[in-house]
């Protein structure tokens, strides 16, 4: 398993010195070059902005409920793969909130290529900066997105930059780590803390390991700090790998970047392809701390250069096609993966838990069951006027779905949704609708598709509110499975906040 993403750290000043990618990024020309979210529905809610100075501006009034996506600013750019980048940007705020920033596709389904982080931020000025490596496909347009959806009050952005990082190598760390074994957490891990049981130990196979230098077996989250001071010429960023029997917390130049306290290790593998980072490098001095905690079983670092990552590219054998939007699987075709897909659903008895611990099917006991699932169906199947259309599109629906490998339909979104329209009152289930989703479970079935059922998600059975409404209350409706219809005037035993 292995674990790529950004990383996010604070930094009080910084000496960029490369080309800003973004273009306008002083808005010195108002919005031109960027793309920014002016509906009448936040007109409505009372959103305002204005630019002056240099800064960006938009007052969100604290009660305004916006939708996940709705105050973006964004700029179509385009990054090189591969192309190391940090963004820095300023965010001064007068109520603290989350800020999301991402690096993602132009085109559908939009996904991030690099980079994406939600930044919890305080009242006040915020200096943030994220460093990734640019994904995507070259040639392909690209989009830098700040989502202010999840802010409130007055909220002021300034001094974005978006520079390619000069890519600092792994060589360029010290041959040799300090080692303090069984030692406190420090007040610092900017500067090594003065002892006298200090290890110098160099890497081999790009593993320390920590037991054998105390002689073996060590209790579990026995605890080493092993320190790496370099220079470097430049400021850029290093990619590199890490990983640790068991937990580690990784910092640079004093600053936090990774920890897995929780959950330990990503795998057992203990490779540097377990946890691959882009780390921040500052010219001149820098250190690189670890902090390690003895598994059960063992206790050891291990660092070094990440394999490249598997990039599939154009060329004379692959020819790229776009899947979105296309909505079937040509039968017969060399992406048909009916044959993999048994059916009927249940012709090996009712799914249940193994011996082992796996999901298994009753008459297949020895054999753990993956199904491959989704959700979703096309927008109008279940509100189709004709019956016989309905069962047409169902019936087409259930063959795709077979073609493409599915193995399980997710009623996520849909079920609530849809079984109370055309009814009279919330919780009266309209029997056409219940027909319809008889007759669309069946073909599934038949298909060899599996059900998995979500109770409540957006519809709650309700044909009248709106969906805003409803996604803001689907906590009280969980809340009252568990502790049920609690009357206002009962005494309340606590509070949620």
């Amino acid at each position: 398993m292995s674990i790529r993403g950004s990383l996010l750290v604070f930094m009080l000043s910084l000496a960029v010195s490369a080309q800003n990618i973004l273009q306008n990024p002083s808005f010195e020309n108002g919005l031109k070059g960027w793309g920014f979210s002016q509906t009448e529905a936040l007109t409505t809610k009372g959103v305002t902005y204005n630019i002056e100075n240099g800064k960006l501006t938009v007052n969100i009034p604290s009660k305004a409920s916006l939708h996940s996506t709705e105050l973006l600013l964004l700029q179509k750019l385009r990054i090189k793969y591969g192309t190391p980048c940090r963004l820095l940007y300023t965010l001064d705020c007068t109520e603290p909130g989350v800020m999301r920033h991402i690096y993602q596709m132009s085109r559908p389904p939009y996904s991030s290529i690099g980079l994406v982080e939600n930044r919890p931020v305080k009242a006040g000025r915020n200096r943030i900066t994220a460093i990734f490596t640019a994904g995507g496909n070259d040639g392909e347009d690209a989009h830098m997105t700040f989502n202010l959806s999840n802010l409130h009050g007055t909220v002021t952005l300034h001094d974005i930059s978006l520079v390619e990082a000069q890519d600092v190598p792994v060589s360029k760390l010290a041959s040799k780590w300090s080692v303090y074994l069984n030692s406190d957490v420090p007040a610092s891990y900017a500067t090594l803390p003065k002892a006298k049981d200090i290890k110098q130990v160099a890497l081999q196979n790009n593993t320390i390991n920590l037991a054998a230098l105390v002689g073996g077996r060590v209790p579990e989250k026995s605890q080493a700090i092993l320190y790496n001071v370099f220079k470097s010429d430049i400021t850029g960023v290093m990619h590199i790998g890490f990983s640790a029997d068991w937990w580690m917390e990784i910092f640079m130049n004093g600053e936090q970047i990774y920890e897995n306290l929780a959950r330990g290790n990503p795998s057992n593998a203990f490779t540097p392809d377990d946890i691959v980072l882009d780390i921040p490098v500052e010219k001149g001095r820098n250190v690189l701390a670890v902090r390690v905690l003895a598994g059960s079983a063992g206790w050891r670092f291990v660092c070094g250069q990440p394999r490249p990552p598997i990039r599939y590219v154009t060329n004379n054998e692959w020819k790229p096609f776009n899947l979105y939007g296309q909505s079937e699987i040509i039968a017969g075709s060399a992406l048909d993966l009916s044959y993999q897909v048994e059916s009927p659903a249940g012709k090996f008895g009712r799914a249940v838990i193994g011996k082992t611990g796996d999901l298994v099917f009753e008459q297949r006991p020895d054999e753990p069951l993956h199904l491959m699932g989704f959700n979703g169906y096309p927008y109008n199947l279940l509100t189709l006027e004709s019956d016989d259309e309905f069962k047409k599109q169902a019936h087409d629906f259930a063959q795709a779905a077979r073609r493409a490998g599915f193995r399980l339909f997710r009623t996520h979104g849909s079920f609530d949704r849809t079984l109370c329209h055309g009814s009279h009152k919330d919780m009266e289930i309209n029997p056409a609708q219940l027909d319809r989703w008889d007759f669309l479970l069946n073909e599934l079935k038949q298909a060899g598709i599996y059900l998995h059922v979500t109770l409540l998600s957006f519809g709650l059975y309700d044909d009248a509110t709106p969906h805003n409404t409803l996604f803001e209350e689907r906590d009280k409706h969980k809340l009252q499975m568990y502790l049920g219809n609690i009357s206002s005037t009962a005494p309340k035993p606590f509070s949620i906040m």
